[in-house]
């Protein structure tokens, strides 16, 4: 049975940092893909130049999606570092989505993650995702999905499941090099292949792995 596949990503280029290589197979076995942004990745400083780095941004993003295969769903027009003050209307928003859609696998940032965008996008997700199971009245369109964390900044600890990317690695990588905006100050394109290989050679006697937690609701 072909998978909806949801994907959330607090920042344009989180998703393909976490699960890109997994994204890329979920393509090729014939699944649709969908990315939500739940901010713009870009700090608001004044509203022309927050406009203009929203679109370069924006762009960013497509040209990624385009190699990875994947549809934008959203890509919100929130500033990073908003998240908390917006909170009630993400939460309202991917509800909505959720019922519409009915993902089969949802994947957002896991547990542990530091950064504080990716805390509140993890909190934010589990409760529109609980609320979605729930009926209203008459209305029993109740979502079931199996959600998966991934890493980004902050390494999992306890490993639910290991996907072998080896396959898809190459793909990854050309999709991360779209964000060139992210990569002028730190290059951590090095980086992401290291923790990828790292999980492949320990975990998965692979060469590159993609690791995530299962998150229960």
């Amino acid at each position: 049975m072909k998978e909806r596949v949801l994907v959330i990503a607090p920042h344009p280029d989180d998703e393909i940092i976490g699960c890109g290589g997994t994204m890329a197979q979920h393509v090729e076995k014939g699944d649709r893909i969908f990315v939500i942004y739940v901010t713009s990745g870009e700090l608001f400083e004044d509203e022309i130049s927050y406009c203009i780095s929203r679109r370069r941004r924006y762009d960013e993003a497509k040209e990624a999606a385009d190699i990875i295969g994947f549809e934008i769903l959203d890509f919100s027009n929130i500033p990073a570092r908003r998240v908390r003050d917006n909170e009630s209307a993400i939460t309202d928003k991917l509800e909505n989505i959720f019922r519409k859609l009915k993902p089969t696998s949802i994947y957002l940032p896991h547990d542990d993650e530091k950064d504080s965008d990716h805390i509140a996008v993890n909190s934010i997700v589990k409760e529109a995702y609980f609320r979605s199971k729930l009926s209203r009245g008459k209305d029993s369109n109740t979502v079931k999905a199996k959600l998966r964390g991934y890493e980004v900044w902050t390494p999992i600890k306890n490993i639910s499941e290991l996907n072998n990317i080896e396959d898809y690695a190459n793909i990854k990588a050309e999709a991360i090099e779209k964000y060139k905006s992210q990569l002028v100050e730190i290059d951590y394109t090095l980086g992401i292949q290291g923790l990828n290989n790292y999980r492949g050679c320990f975990f998965g006697n692979c060469e590159s792995a993609e690791v995530f937690t299962i998150i229960i609701i």
